[in-house]
C-alpha cells in the first residue's frame, strides 16, 4: 500500500472523530435515547464532549431506560444479572465474593448484604453497576438465621432494608426493619453508630418503613402512620383521618412528592389494586384512582417505586408486580383486572434465585455523596 494513501486515510479518520465530538446536544439526546443498557453505561467514554454531556444529563438519560429485572441465581457467588424486558437482553456483572453473605434487599440502586457472626453481623451496601461498596460498623443481634439463608423467600417476608441519602448535608443511612426481632435499626454517616427502636411489647407490629422528604415513616399493623426519630429512637404516631379498613399486608411507596400505601394482600390475592395517598396537609388518607402517566413497580426485597413510563413506552396508570420466585411480571390496571403478563427471563433462565426484583438504572448514580472509605468499627 502506498504510504501516502495510508497517511491520507489517517487524516480522514481524525476529521471523522472531530465531527463526532462536535455533535450538537440535541443529537446526543437522540442518540442516548436509542441505546441499550451496555451502550448507555459506556456513552461517556467516547470523547470529552460526550463525557461532559453524560455527566450533566445522566439522570435524564438513565430515566429513559426501562426498569430492569435484577436477579442473582441461588448458586451464584459473584454474578448478578439484569434482564431488559423491552429488548430481551440479559446482562451480567461481577462483584466481590458474596457467598458468605445473606442478601437483605435492594434499595436506591444498592444491594444490601449481611455477614453473620455469633453476636453481631457486618452490613454492606454494594452498587452492582458501579461496583462501589460501603461497609458499616458491626451490628448487634443479626437479622439472619441459618434457616433464613437457606430460605430467602421466608427471609424477605421478615426483613425490610433501606439505603438512602437524607438531609441538607446529603448524609446517608442504612435502615433495617426486623419483624423477627421486632425492631428497626439504623446507622447514619453522621456518627456511624447503630441505634435501635424496639416495638416489643406493643399491641401492634411495624409492617414497613420508608424514607420520605428526609424523614423516616413507619406503618403499623393497626394502620397507624408513625414518624421515627433518628436522634433518640422513638415512634410518634400521627393522628390521621379517613383511615381505610383494609388488610394488614401493606407496603409504602415513596416518591419525590408522594407517600403512598399499597394494599398488597388485595393485589396478590385477587388482582385488585388499592392505593392510598397520605395527605399531610389535610392529615388524612386519600384513595387514589388515577396515577396519570406514572406506574407503580412493586416487588419483594426492594423499595417499591412510582415512576413515569412515557420515557420508555411502558404502561401508564397501572401496577407492575414482580413476585419473588416468579419468572413473570403481572401488569394490572389501577383498580381493574390484570392487563397482561410479561416474561422476565430469557429462555432457560436461572431459577431459583437469591433475589428477584426491579432495578432502576438512574438510582445507580443517585447517591453521589457516599464516601470512598470503609466506615470505622465501633
Amino acid at each position: 500500500m502506498n504510504p501516502g494513501c495510508r497517511k491520507k486515510r489517517k487524516i480522514n479518520i481524525c476529521n471523522d472523530r472531530r465531527e463526532w465530538c462536535d455533535l450538537p446536544e440535541d443529537l446526543l439526546v437522540i442518540i442516548s435515547n436509542h441505546l441499550n443498557l451496555a451502550d448507555v453505561l459506556t456513552f461517556g467514554r467516547v470523547c470529552r464532549n460526550w463525557r461532559l454531556f453524560f455527566s450533566a444529563s445522566k439522570q435524564k438519560v438513565l430515566t429513559s431506560q426501562p426498569p430492569l429485572v435484577f436477579h442473582i441465581p441461588s448458586r451464584a457467588s459473584k454474578s448478578c444479572y439484569f434482564y431488559d424486558m423491552s429488548s430481551g437482553i440479559r446482562y451480567v456483572t461481577k462483584l466481590a465474593d458474596f457467598s458468605d453473605k445473606s442478601i437483605l434487599g435492594v434499595s436506591n440502586g444498592y444491594l444490601i448484604l449481611e455477614r453473620v457472626f455469633l453476636y453481631n453481623s457486618d452490613i454492606w451496601a454494594v452498587n452492582p453497576v458501579t461496583g462501589h461498596q460501603l461497609k458499616f460498623p458491626g451490628m448487634p443481634q443479626p437479622n439472619t438465621t441459618k434457616y433464613d439463608r437457606d430460605n430467602p423467600y421466608f427471609k424477605c417476608r421478615r426483613v425490610r432494608a433501606i439505603f438512602a441519602s437524607f438531609g441538607c448535608r446529603q448524609d446517608f443511612l442504612v435502615m433495617i426493619l426486623s419483624k423477627l426481632h421486632k425492631n428497626v435499626r439504623f446507622c447514619t454517616s453522621r456518627d456511624y453508630k447503630w441505634k435501635v427502636y424496639s416495638f416489643t411489647g406493643k399491641t401492634w407490629d411495624i409492617l414497613d418503613i420508608a424514607l420520605y422528604k428526609g424523614m423516616i415513616f413507619a406503618i403499623t399493623s393497626e394502620l397507624q402512620i408513625g414518624l421515627l426519630k433518628l436522634g433518640h429512637p422513638d415512634l410518634k404516631l400521627l393522628n390521621l383521618e379517613c383511615t381505610p379498613n383494609i388488610c394488614i399486608n401493606v407496603r409504602f411507596v415513596a416518591s419525590d412528592d408522594k407517600l403512598l400505601v399499597i394494599n398488597f394482600s388485595s393485589l396478590r390475592v385477587n388482582g385488585v389494586v388499592q392505593v392510598y395517598w397520605i395527605n399531610f396537609e389535610g392529615w388524612e388518607w386519600v384513595k387514589v384512582n388515577n396515577l396519570d402517566d406514572e406506574a407503580l413497580f412493586l416487588g419483594d426485597m426492594m423499595t417499591s417505586r412510582l415512576i413515569k413510563t412515557s420515557n420508555w413506552g411502558g404502561c401508564r396508570n397501572c401496577v407492575y408486580d414482580l413476585q419473588f420466585m416468579s419468572n413473570t411480571c403481572y401488569v394490572y390496571s389501577l383498580n381493574g383486572p390484570m392487563r397482561r403478563s410479561v416474561p422476565t427471563t430469557i429462555k432457560g433462565g436461572v431459577s431459583p434465585r437469591k433475589i428477584n426484583c426491579w432495578y432502576f438504572l438512574h438510582q445507580a448514580y443517585n447517591i453521589n455523596n457516599v464516601k470512598e472509605v470503609i466506615l470505622a468499627e465501633t
